[in-house]
């Protein structure tokens, strides 16, 4: 591997460093594909579809990614609850998944590996982290808003994996330890209001972390559907919140591909769309507007009836942005990419770090069927 600069990679974990990089402003092709690809059955085409961009319905979000003026309002209002709608229960033996929420005062340790690269001319930072999650006592009259959560991280460091890194960046990675993540979880696992807090010495290449590591904590800590699920069961998830510094409507389309006792494997993809043209992010200079807005998430989750969180994870999410800015006649851009790995502890033959190859079979296993295609 080549030798990476401190001021490449440190300036790859800046948002403002990526806002006029000349590669990002190629035009960000609208996402059509999910219309065309085949789906297990028209029932999951039809849910697939619903979360692709509208080509001449004016209600759904444009190819640009970013809605019209009141357009999202009537996706989803600001601040509302996650919505569900399931498309098929799937077939027996079901697992009841909507008893998921937190038990106030219990705590989950994850060890994970959190991937992050922003822009295309930098290696993926590989970060080992140690999360512990934390579900807070609370009042009766406090619960109706939902089970506080805190998720701290204890542990922050970067793998082997990557060599040569600067003294510099490693300083940068260890900056994320201390980092708290709060949000609220409702009694069917759906978790929202999510926000960071640093610990005093982070800078804000550590806050660009911390961000990446919430956002894919947001897309992977799901709804569940108030009825049983069984295999070839799937549901559609809306949902509204800040992302990537917009005001994103997200669609999750989730599909049951194994079942195991109480446990089961889940395939999800995961589309948003910015409710308007602002954006919010350090380094975007004010009256910056958004010109086109795409992200993509693809991942397999494994859940256990009333664990709460889950117990697998590999997700991989991507974003890329085009940015009009006052007094520029080129629009800028930027684009990042999030993975998180979170190996099930029981899993045969898999990485205990949660990173590596999927675990390889074992008898008496999960069953499995494949998962429909993703959305390019």
């Amino acid at each position: 591997m080549h030798r990476t600069t401190p001021a490449l990679l440190i300036g790859a974990l800046a948002l403002a460093a990526l806002g006029c990089e000349e590669e990002t402003k190629k035009t960000v092709k609208p996402d059509t594909s999910a219309k065309k690809e085949p789906a297990v059955d028209p029932n999951l085409a039809k849910a697939m579809a619903s979360a692709a961009p509208a080509q001449t319905d004016t209600s759904g979000p444009p190819p640009t990614g970013v809605f019209a003026p009141g357009a999202a309002d009537r996706e989803i209002k600001k601040g509302g609850a996650p919505q569900i709608k399931i498309g098929s229960e799937g077939s027996e033996p079901k697992v009841d998944l909507s008893k998921n929420g937190l038990k106030p005062g219990t705590k989950t340790t994850w060890n994970a590996q959190l991937g992050f690269r922003a822009g295309q001319r930098v290696p993926k930072l590989p970060i080992d982290v140690k999360l512990v999650f934390e579900a807070k006592k609370v009042k009766d009259e406090e619960a109706t808003t939902g089970q506080p959560v805190v998720a701290k991280v204890t542990e922050a460091k970067l793998s082997a994996a990557l060599a040569n890194v600067p003294k510099d960046v490693l300083d940068l990675v260890s900056q994320l330890k201390g980092t708290q993540i709060t949000f609220t979880v409702a009694s069917n696992g759906a978790a929202k209001d999510f926000k960071s807090t640093l610990s005093k010495t982070a800078s804000e290449g550590a806050g660009n972390l911390a961000r990446a590591l919430y956002e894919v904590l947001a897309t992977v800590l799901l709804p569940y559907p108030d009825k049983p699920m069984g295999m070839g069961g799937f549901w559609m998830v809306t949902s509204r919140g800040e992302f990537s510094g917009v005001d994103a409507v997200a669609y999750r389309l989730v599909k049951v591909i194994g079942v195991e006792g109480d446990t089961v494997k889940l395939d999800v993809n995961t589309k948003r769309y910015s409710a308007d043209n602002q954006i919010k992010l350090p380094g975007i200079p004010l009256g910056a507007q958004l010109v086109q807005f795409r992200a993509l998430g693809t991942g397999l989750l494994t859940a256990k009836a009333g664990e709460g969180l889950p117990i697998g994870v590999k997700l991989q999410q991507q974003v890329g942005a085009q940015v009009s800015v006052p007094g520029q006649k080129q629009p800028g851009g930027f684009g990042t990419e999030a993975t998180l790995d979170l190996v099930p502890p029981d899993a045969a033959g898999g990485d205990k770090s949660g990173v590596g190859k999927p675990a390889p079979p074992r008898p008496g296993g999960i069953k499995s069927v494949p998962a429909p295609p993703a959305p390019k």
